[in-house]
């Protein structure tokens, strides 16, 4: 999401502004030690709505992201693939035509 993000603001296009908010919402949840298991039960009550809702909200990000990255007029004719993880990864890509 974030390179996303920082791909359509790098060309000037609108995005969905979350991005702290969800970071905020994230680190939040990882100060309640949630992961190794030593919080309260409300802790795990919330975290586990909030982790709903990130997903929710990150993949809405995502999408909007990707749709003015292929739907504004300089993409029109152009085919562009992202690799979003922070490693190299070689797959073959198939196009119809």
């Amino acid at each position: 999401m974030e390179m996303l993000n920082t791909i359509v603001a790098l060309k000037n296009l609108k995005t969905y502004e979350c991005s702290s908010e969800l970071w905020f919402v994230f680190l939040i949840d990882q100060f309640h030690d949630v992961l190794p298991g030593t919080s309260i039960g409300q802790a795990y009550d919330d975290t586990r709505v909030n982790a709903a809702e990130l997903h929710q909200k990150t993949d809405k990000s995502i999408d909007q992201c990707l749709e003015k990255l292929y739907t504004h007029e300089e993409a029109k004719n152009d085919l562009t693939v992202v690799n979003t993880t922070s490693f190299d990864r070689v797959y073959e890509v198939e196009i119809d035509g």
